[in-house]
């Protein structure tokens, strides 16, 4: 049925609802149920059903229904969701531990440079972090800082801060395999480096961070969509994988 009143029915002449829609067809087909119509409407729900249980899920690959009802994903979601939020209480502490806020200096190296610059912290993008933030392909920038020599702007992407992303490995500590898709330091693999050289008290960053800062913290739905369908959705290295664990998915499955 149109919501606007736009659609003609082709029943009954009356605009606003389709002929599968008609009340007028319906009380037709119940007055005469063994007619030419019921015939017609038994055949088409047969075919409705039919397709139904032909359809693959794009999500979970079971037959029988679609992603939009898909009860595996609904599952998922849910778990992950907990999970980030567990994941972002473990990044909200590691900022506190290293003074990481506003009004922090921050050293950073740079790929075609010999010294390190020296940063001051202008703004931190709260909503922006999430665990997918924490990848090794995210490209989302939350913090902003200011280069003291020039006054030139820089928006840093979350994992080429050194000193956060060690500490936030430290204190995952056991859970390393439920956050396996985390990445690690930058310096793991460079000699480039950012770190926090001269932090903000542990008090004026936790008032710097919104109360609601873990309970509102969603994953991005790109999460969710489904790679290389260029028809349907955006075509992104984002994977349901990196926030499912395999121990989930074998308990879930057994």
């Amino acid at each position: 049925m149109s919501w606007h009143g736009t659609v003609n029915c082709n029943w009954c002449g009356q605009r606003g609802h389709n002929r599968r829609g008609c009340p007028s067809k319906k009380k037709f087909i119940r007055e005469n149920p063994d007619g030419y119509e019921a015939r017609r409407d038994e055949r088409s729900r047969e075919r409705v059903k039919a397709s139904a249980q032909n359809r693959r899920c794009s999500y979970c690959k079971v037959k029988g229904h679609n992603r939009q009802t898909c009860t595996a994903l609904k599952k998922d979601k849910v778990y992950a969701s907990k999970k980030n939020k567990k994941f972002v209480g473990i990044v909200k502490e590691a900022m506190i531990q290293i003074g990481l806020g506003v009004g922090a200096l921050v050293s950073k190296e740079h790929w075609n440079s010999e010294k390190p610059s020296l940063y001051m912290v202008t703004d931190i993008k709260w909503h922006m972090f999430e665990m997918s933030c924490f990848q090794g392909y995210s490209r989302r920038s939350p913090i902003a800082l200011l280069r003291l020599t020039d006054n030139e702007k820089y928006n840093m992407t979350i994992t080429w801060f050194d000193s956060l992303m060690k500490k936030i490995h430290e204190l995952i500590g056991e859970d390393k395999e439920q956050f396996k898709s985390i990445e690690m330091a930058y310096s793991y693999h460079s000699e480039k480096q950012s770190s926090v050289i001269s932090p903000i008290s542990a008090e004026q960053v936790a008032g710097q961070i919104p109360k609601d800062f873990e309970r509102k913290s969603e994953l991005d739905p790109i999460v969710w969509k489904d790679r290389n369908n260029n028809k349907k959705y955006e075509e992104r290295r984002y994977m349901k994988n990196d926030f499912v664990d395999k121990n989930y998915k074998e308990g879930k499955n057994s």
